[in-house]
């Protein structure tokens, strides 16, 4: 409807009625008065009486109009915001495809140089060795890219697949072991055989490798960074912990959380990541204090296997908290 028609049928409305109460009221005002004075009497306070009623109805009518009004400016403003976080997705998805899309081709060089030095150069098992850890480290990249890519078309993170998590461990932590923030370390494996669970390979490695250099930025060097694996009636326990000054009890939910960081230069999202892929498997994330001293950030999965992780909202779904 028209505003112009919506104010004629209003001002109609308060006319019959205006009309209406004044023509009742001097019917029962002549019916009920015995004199002049009376009269007089009793048509003030049909006055009276048709201010109160008539101030009463424009406060409702007011009331009404303006609770409309707002719910209007509030679905105005949420569909803002949605626009606003569609737009703002959907360029990170495309800044994060054309990165990955430049690093597998960086990458594919590197790799293609690095055989090359493998093949023609005269170099000691221990250089080949270093080299085949750095091929194999190349190509964990891989995947990574694949997942910033599949953040464009808002696909989930590869599918749980039934392995045993300690050769996962053991892998990420070789890996990981010539980096230089942890070369100056110990790494101690204390690895239970649980028996093969159901996990996304490429999320365990990845909050290994995290977790590990996590604690070897906390721990002085030389001092051992102990892994461990576990399993209990809550699930497969996997803990990390250092020799560095520990976490406060009030500090522990907020370090958990995307872009919270204490490191100079940091991005807040190693811990993230961590945190992230526990949810995946149905699991958690636990902050203690280490037995040797400093933390211990524990990584608690589901029992009997994975979560949901193909509906467990994304990485490249982080624009929707900032």
């Amino acid at each position: 409807m028209k505003p112009a028609r919506i104010a004629a049928a209003i001002t109609a409305v308060y006319f019959i009625l205006s009309a209406a109460y004044i023509l009742a009221s001097d019917y029962v005002a002549l019916r009920v008065a015995e004199n002049a004075r009376e009269l007089e009497h009793i048509q003030s306070l049909k006055g009276l009486g048709y201010v109160v009623i008539a101030s009463a109805g424009l406060f409702l009518f007011s009331w009404l109009l303006l609770r409309r009004l707002r719910e209007k400016v509030d679905e105005l403003q949420e569909g803002r915001e949605k626009m606003l976080l569609t737009d703002r997705r959907l360029l990170a998805g495309t800044l994060s495809a054309s990165i990955a899309h430049d690093m597998n081709n960086l990458l594919g060089a590197v790799r293609a140089n690095l055989e090359f030095i493998e093949d023609q150069a005269q170099l000691d098992p221990k250089t080949v060795e270093a080299l085949e850890d750095t091929i194999e480290l190349v190509d964990g990249f891989r995947p990574l890219n694949d997942r910033l890519g599949q953040a464009y078309q808002g696909e989930r993170d590869e599918a749980p697949v039934s392995t045993d998590p300690g050769v996962l461990v053991r892998q990420a932590t070789h890996m990981i072991a010539s980096h230089s923030r942890v070369r100056g370390h110990h790494v101690s494996l204390d690895l239970e055989d649980v028996g093969p669970i159901l996990v996304s390979p490429g999320l365990l490695q990845n909050a290994v490798i995290n977790l590990v250099l996590n604690a070897a930025d906390a721990s002085p060097s030389g001092t051992t960074i102990r892994v461990r694996l576990r399993s209990d009636d809550a699930g497969v326990r996997l803990s990390v912990e250092d020799q560095g000054p520990g976490i406060p009890a009030d500090e522990r939910d907020q370090i958990l959380e995307p872009f919270h960081t204490t490191k100079p230069g940091g991005t807040g999202l190693g811990l993230f990541t961590v945190a992230y892929c526990a949810r995946a498997h149905g699991g958690r994330v636990e902050i203690h204090d280490g037995d040797h001293g400093g933390a211990s950030f524990e990584m608690v999965l589901a029992a009997g296997g994975g979560g949901d992780v193909e509906n467990t909202p994304g990485l490249s779904d982080l624009a929707r908290r900032e």
